[in-house]
C-alpha cells in the first residue's frame, strides 16, 4: 500500500491513502531494513530542491512531501539511525539532497554500487546499472519511467501518477538486495561489498562538502600560463623563420606594417597552428622523417634533444594545455554558486581504484600552482595524509621479498638498494666520495648512481602497472632489447617478486579473472577471456592486467578503508572536521585551526590501521601535513 504524508487534499486513487508522520514512524521504527529514495527538482543538490522522501518496505511505501515543513523530525530519526539498514539505488545522489535537508545517512546498501562490484570488469550496455536495468534482470519487472522527468522544476500539488511512481522506486529494493547478497556470497565478495557500501557515504561526503576556490588567483595563473605559451609559440615561429630545415613552412611574402618593425611582421606571418597534430607532425617529420605522430609523450621519451624545436614544442604544449584546460572556462564550468567545486566520483573502476569527473580532480596539475587555489575557510586549515610508498609496500608484503621488506622497515632508499643489487660492481664503481648511500643506504646525489637508480626505479614502479620491455624502453629511452635484459637481470635478483607477478598472470590467464589481496578479494573479470580459444594478443593483455590489478586494487581498497574508518569518527563532527578530497593514496580534510592537534594524530592512526588490513605487518606508514591551502 502507498501512503502519502503532506498537505495535499485531492487524491484520485484508491491505491493511495493519507497518513501522518507519526503513523509512518510507528510502522517503520520496528523495521531492521528500510528502502529509501527521493524526488528532486533537478540534479544539483546545490541549486535544486528536495521534493519528496520515500521510505518503505516491500509491503508499504510512505511518500513524504518535504516542501511544507522545515524539518520532519521523525523521518530524520529513522534515516539517521545506525541500527537499521537503508537500501537505496545510487546512494550518492539521494544522500547529498538528504544532507542538504539536514539528514546524514549511515548503514546503507547501494544496489547500484554493489552491482558494479559484482560485475566488475564485465562489458555492459547503456543502462545496465540503472534501477530499471536491475529490476528487469533480477525480477523480470519492467519499470515505467515516464514520470521521472515530471519532477523537474515541479511546483504545486503532485499528481497521482507522480506519487505512485515515487513509491515504486522503493518497493523492490529489498528483493534486489537479497539477490545481490546471494551473488556476493557465491563469489566470496562479502568483505568487498561491505567496504563499498560504507565507502559510498564517504565519497558522497566529499562531493557534498566541496572545496572552496580562490577564483581571482586561478585567473591570474591561467593568464600567466597563456602568456608563457604565447612566448613559446613566438619562439617556435622564429625557428621556422631562421632554420632552412623548415623553409617550406615560411611564407613567400608577407605584409608589412608601417607601425611595426619588419621582423615583427615576418614573425606574425608564420601560419602554423602549433596545437594542430596534422600541421606539427609535418614540421617535426622534417627532423624525424620516420615519426608518425607529434605526440609529446613520444617526443619527450626519445627525441627531446634531437632539435631545439622539439624541446620548445613539448614545453609549449604543456603550457598551452594548462592555459586552456584550466583557464577561465574551467571556473565557469565547475565552480558552483556556493563558490566551491563539487567533483563526482566513479567509485569502482576495473582495478578497484576510483576516478573523478566534473571536474577530474586527479588531473589537477601536480605542481602546486593550481592546487594552492583550493583554500580552507577562515579559521580552518587543510590536513592531508597520504600513504608512504603505498604500492611498494604492497608489493613487498604480497611477494614477501626479504630485500624489499628489510629496506622499507629500515627506512632505506629502496630504489638505490635495488639498483645496488641489480648492477653490482657497476653501482660500487659509480659512488662518489662521501656517498650517503654507501654509508647508510640513504638516497644520494651521485651522478652515476642517479642514472642507475632511475632505471631500477622505473621497474619498481612499473611493476604496479604491468609494465613490459616496450614501456620500459620508452620510459628510459633505451632499446627494447636492453630494457628486456634489464628486466631479466632484475628478476634474477628478486625471484620472489617474479614469482608473485607470474602467479597472478597465470591465474588470470587460466581463470578469466583476478582478485585483489585479502581480506577484500575484489574480483576483476576479463571479457576478452575465452579459455584456450583466447587470442594470443588478448591473453597478453590479460596477463598484464592480472599482474597489475592486485596491486592497484589493494591500494584502492586500503584508501577506501581509511575513509570509512575516519568517517565513523567524524560522523557528527561537521563543525570540527570535514573530508573534502581523495586522490589516489591521499585523503584531504579541512579542520578547525584550534582542533588540528586533536584530529591530525587520529587521521594518521586510522590511515595506518587501514593499511594493516592488507599489509598486516604494519610496514605501511602515513604522512600527515597541515597547510592553509590544498597542496601535493
Amino acid at each position: 500500500m502507498i501512503y502519502f504524508i503532506g498537505p495535499q487534499l485531492a487524491m484520485e486513487s484508491s491505491d493511495i491513502e493519507y497518513c501522518t508522520e507519526q503513523n509512518a514512524y510507528d510502522y517503520l521504527k520496528t523495521k531492521r531494513v528500510m528502502q529509501v529514495d527521493t524526488e528532486t527538482t533537478g540534479l544539483s543538490f546545490v541549486d535544486d530542491t528536495l521534493l519528496t522522501i520515500q521510505v518503505g518496505t516491500s509491503e508499504h511505501q510512505f511518500v513524504f512531501d518535504v516542501r511544507h515543513k522545515p524539518t520532519l523530525p521523525l523521518v530524520t530519526l529513522l534515516l539517521q539511525s545506525r541500527a537499521s539498514k537503508k537500501i537505496l539505488h545510487n546512494v550518492s545522489f539521494d544522500y547529498k539532497f538528504l544532507k542538504a535537508y539536514g539528514i546524514t545517512l549511515a548503514n546503507v546498501h547501494d544496489t547500484m554500487i554493489v552491482e558494479k562490484a559484482l560485475t566488475n570488469g564485465k562489458d555492459t550496455t547503456r543502462g545496465f546499472f540503472s534501477l530499471a536495468g536491475l529490476l528487469d534482470r533480477y525480477l523480470n519487472y519492467q519499470m515505467d519511467k515516464t514520470q521521472q522527468t515530471t519532477f523537474i522544476d515541479h511546483e504545486g500539488e503532485f499528481t497521482t501518477q507522480q506519487i505512485v511512481y515515487a513509491a515504486k522506486d522503493v518497493e523492490y529494493l529489498q528483493s534486489l538486495r537479497d539477490f545481490q547478497l546471494k551473488d556476493a556470497d557465491a563469489q566470496g565478495l562479502e568483505q568487498c561489498i561491505k567496504l563499498e557500501n560504507a565507502a559510498v557515504l564517504a565519497f558522497s561526503d566529499i562531493e557534498y562538502n566541496g572545496m572552496l576556490v580562490n577564483v581571482d588567483r586561478w585567473r591570474e595563473i591561467a593568464a600567466e600560463k597563456l602568456e608563457s605559451a604565447n612566448k613559446l609559440e613566438a619562439a617556435l615561429n622564429q625557428i621556422i623563420l631562421d632554420d632552412p630545415t623548415f623553409s617550406e613552412f615560411k611564407p613567400s611574402a608577407f605584409q608589412t606594417d608601417i607601425f611595426a618593425p619588419v621582423e615583427v611582421a615576418r614573425l606574425a606571418s608564420i601560419d602554423v597552428n602549433w596545437s594542430s597534430p596534422h600541421q606539427t607532425t609535418k614540421i617535426i617529420q622534417k627532423i624525424l622523417p620516420e615519426l608518425e605522430s607529434s605526440d609529446t609523450k613520444i617526443l619527450a621519451a626519445k627525441y627531446k634533444k634531437h632539435h631545439p624545436l622539439i624541446e620548445l614544442f613539448i614545453e609549449f604544449k604543456e603550457k598551452y594545455k594548462k592555459a586552456t584546460a584550466f583557464g577561465p572556462n574551467w571556473l565557469d564550468k565547475y565552480v558552483d554558486s556556493d563558490g566551491k567545486v563539487h567533483t563526482s566520483f566513479t567509485q569502482i573502476i576495473r582495478t578497484g581504484r576510483v576516478s573523478s569527473s566534473k571536474p577530474n580532480m586527479q588531473q589537477i596539475p601536480a605542481d602546486n600552482d593550481y592546487r594552492n587555489c583550493f583554500i580552507a575557510p577562515e579559521g580552518w586549515s587543510y590536513v592531508s595524509s597520504d600513504f608512504s610508498s603505498q604500492e611498494l609496500c604492497i608489493i613487498a608484503h604480497a611477494s614477501n621479498d626479504p630485500v624489499w621488506l628489510d629496506a622499507l622497515k629500515q627506512g632505506q632508499d629502496l630504489h638505490s638498494v635495488c639498483a645496488d643489487l641489480v648492477y653490482g660492481q657497476e653501482w660500487v664503481d659509480a659512488a662518489e666520495d662521501d656517498c650517503p648511500y654507501m654509508k647508510n643506504k640513504s638516497k644520494c646525489e651521485c651522478p652515476g648512481h642517479k642514472k642507475l637508480r632511475t632505471a631500477v626505479k622505473g621497474i619498481n614502479f612499473g611493476l604496479a602497472y604491468g609494465m613490459g620491455p616496450h614501456k620500459l624502453s620508452d620510459t628510459l629511452d633505451i632499446p627494447v632489447e636492453e630494457a628486456q635484459e634489464l628486466i631479466d637481470k632484475y628478476f634474477k635478483v628478486f625471484p620472489s617478486i617474479k614469482h608473485f607477478l607470474d602467479k597472478n598472470g597465470n591465474f588470470g590467464k587460466k581463470n578469466g579473472f583476478i582478485r585483489t589481496l585479502a581480506p577484500y578479494n575484489r574480483v576483476r573479470k576479463f571479457p576478452l577471456w575465452a579459455g584456450k580459444a583466447t587470442e594470443p594478443r588478448d591473453m597478453g593483455a590479460i596477463d598484464r592486467m592480472s599482474r597489475n590489478t592486485p596491486i592497484q586494487g589493494a591500494a584502492g581498497d586500503m584508501t577506501k578503508e581509511a575513509m570509512v574508518r575516519i568517517r565513523q569518527l567524524i560522523f557528527d563532527k561537521r563543525d570540527e572536521i570535514q573530508l573534502v578530497m581523495a586522490v589516489h593514496d591521499q585523503l584531504d580534510f579541512i579542520v578547525r585551526d584550534d582542533l588540528i592537534d586533536k584530529w591530525s594524530p587520529v587521521i594518521t592512526e586510522q590511515m595506518e590501521l587501514a593499511g594493516r588490513t592488507i599489509v598486516t605487518s604494519g610496514l605501511l606508514k602515513s604522512d600527515t601535513t597541515t597547510c592553509k591551502v590544498w597542496e601535493k
